[in-house]
Parts: structure tokens; sequence; C-alpha cells
């Protein structure tokens, strides 16, 4: 592998409340240079410490971060900078003018699906693209028709395989929520909010209704806190579905193994997701899962090898791929959390991570 210096940007490392899939890419990306020898500096975007700090505090941290970047640049003279978001690729595009240094942006979800014509302009003179997923990949395609797209390279996330394990249920969540041994759980993990409303947890709550008369002890778990979830609570009450559906709010990130060990299958029919790695950590806790077939859901169970596809919008088939699961009408490589867990750790486990960033550094 080559010895240039490189610089990373990126927008977070370290969220004491939350640890979203960026953060955890970024985390793993870091590791994965320090154990392959690079020689790198790295520029991190948010002080956690500081996070709410309004409108002009946020644009005088952006200002701080664009004179830090600059500074970084002379100080270390970089042979390559790492865009760690396309919200930076204005500024390393204006770096690569100024000074003749070469970038490559990561790009993951929605942060791409609607450039501007600067993000354009800017993404465009990146040497390499990389996309977590081929849903994603396909939508830098569509607006930058012109840039090579062998140059976009396909880079999933990846999980910690350590953590997320088969496991004993836990005894204290259970009785937290009101949990009986024999109940069947469906479980989601997601940001309940308004502007991410497309992750199906409505739907799933419409289907309970009926499953419930074929599962009398089905409970659906709704994890995740946002500002949707008062019209998610107003519709379980209509539904008349009472304690069949719980919200447990946000999940620190410390219980989230023992969350997926606890139920019989993971669901999440989104038709906006850049990658999930939800999907990874239920599947390292060898859950069979259920997913969406429109966005990157698709790779995170390897285009369903690892999980049933379903259409997100249709109620029908989110209600049938349960019924399915919960009476093991499925193949069993699907039920089998050995296989799930060790096809998972191979695809996406953090060596496989590794050996790809070597190669594209290469």
């Amino acid at each position: 592998m080559k010895s240039d210096k490189l610089l990373l940007l990126v927008t977070e490392l370290e969220d004491p409340d939350f640890k979203g899939g960026i953060q955890v890419f970024n985390q793993s990306f870091v590791k994965a240079l320090a154990e392959l020898h690079v020689s790198f500096s790295i520029l991190a975007l948010n002080d956690w410490q500081k996070r709410n700090v309004g409108f002009f505090g946020k644009l005088f941290r952006q200002v701080l971060f664009g004179c830090k970047t600059f500074v970084a640049v002379y100080r270390h003279k970089p042979d390559l900078i790492i865009c760690g978001h396309v919200g930076f690729s204005s500024l390393c595009f204006f770096l690569q003018k100024l000074q003749g240094i070469p970038f490559i942006t990561i790009t993951y979800g929605v942060d791409v699906w609607s450039l501007t014509r600067i993000k354009k302009m800017a993404l465009a003179a990146s040497k390499n693209i990389l996309s977590i997923s081929n849903y994603t990949r396909n939508r830098i395609c569509s607006q930058l028709p012109n840039y090579p797209q062998k140059q976009i390279l396909l880079f999933p996330t990846t999980f910690d395989a350590a953590r997320f394990a088969p496991g004993l249920k836990s005894g204290g969540i259970m009785k937290k929520l009101g949990i009986r041994e024999t109940d069947a759980i469906v479980l989601s993990v997601s940001r309940l909010s308004k502007s991410e409303g497309d992750k199906g947890c409505e739907k799933i709550i419409s289907s309970v209704k009926e499953l419930v008369l074929k599962f009398p002890d089905l409970k659906y778990v709704a994890g995740g806190s946002g500002d949707d979830l008062p019209r998610l609570r107003r519709l379980v009450r209509d539904h008349g579905l009472g304690d069949k559906i719980l919200f447990p709010g946000f999940i620190p990130d410390s219980e989230l193994p023992d969350y997926y060990n606890l139920c019989d299958l993971f669901i999440l029919p989104s038709k906006k997701e850049g990658f999930g790695i939800v999907f990874l950590e239920a599947l390292g806790c060898g859950k069979p899962v259920i997913a969406g077939n429109r966005d990157g859901s698709v790779d995170a169970v390897l285009g369903g090898e690892l999980g049933l596809l379903i259409d997100p919008d249709s109620i029908a088939e989110i209600k049938d791929a349960i019924v399915r699961v919960l009476t093991k009408n499925i193949p069993k490589n699907m039920l089998d959390k050995d296989y799930l867990r060790s096809r998972v750790v191979q695809a996406y486990g953090f060596d496989s991570f590794k050996n790809r960033l070597e190669a594209i550094l290469s």
C-alpha cells in the first residue's frame, strides 16, 4: 500500500448520548487506517460538548472547522484528503484547486439523493466516490451522468460483531416493558422523526391489528425517539392496541444488544435507508430480519439471502412476512442464528471493511 499522508475530515466521532450509523462508520474508518499503518491526521466538525449552540454557534463552528482544515493542510501537507461527508466537498474542491490535493468523497444516503448544483460540481471533482450501497450509488449516477461509473466504489459499513452477538433475554428489560417469556416480540429500532417518516413503523402498527388475532401473545416494540412519537402513540390508541405496541423511547447504545436478543424478528420496511446498520446488528445477534426492497436495506441483507425483502408500502406484504417468520415458513438459513451471524460477519465484519479500505487506498 502507498505511504501517502492522508487528511480525514468527518462530521463526528464521539457523542456520549447517541451512536448513529455515520459515527460507527467514522470510528471504524479511523480504526482501519490505524491497523493498516496509514499516516493520517483527522478533523471532526462537531464538538459534542457544545452541540446545542444555535444557528450562529453552528455557523461559527463551521467557519472554525474550515480554518482548522487550511491549517492542517499547510502543516501536514497531505497527499490525499478523505472527504467524510458531501457537505465538505466544496471545501475539498477549493483545496484541490488551490493546492492540487486530490480528494475522495464518502457518501451515505439522503445526503446525496438530491444534490445542489454546487455539490454536484464539487462531488464530480472527486478522484473517487465511495458509496455505502448500490442504491446510493445509483442515485449518484443519475445526478452525475458524466462521472465515470467505475470510479464510484462500493464501500459498505461495518458493525461491532463482538458486541452484537446471540445472548440471553434481559430480565430487566422484560420487566421494564412488561414482556413475558411466551410473548412473540417483533422489534424495530430507528429514529421516530417526521423528517424520516419512511421507516415503515406506521404500517407495522396497522398490520399488528390483524396479526394479534392469529398471535395473541404478539407484541411490537418500536425503539427510538423523535417528534413523530406522539402521532404514533395516537395511532396505537385509534387501533385499540393498548399494550400490544410498546415504545421504550431512545435506546442507549449499551442496551441495544439486549433488545435485539429479546426479539423473535427484526423488521424495518424503510424506503430511504442508505444502508441500515441495524440489520447487521440484528443479524449479528442471529435474528431473522424483514427489510424493504427499495433502498440500501437490500445490500444489508445481501439481496435477500439473509432476510425477507418486501414492498414497504404494502401492509399486506408486511403482515404476510411477519406471519411467515413466526410460523417458520421461510428458508431454513434465514432462521439459523449461527448461519445468519457467520454470514453477516463474513460479508460486513470489520476485517472485510478493513480489507476493502486497503484495496481502495492501494
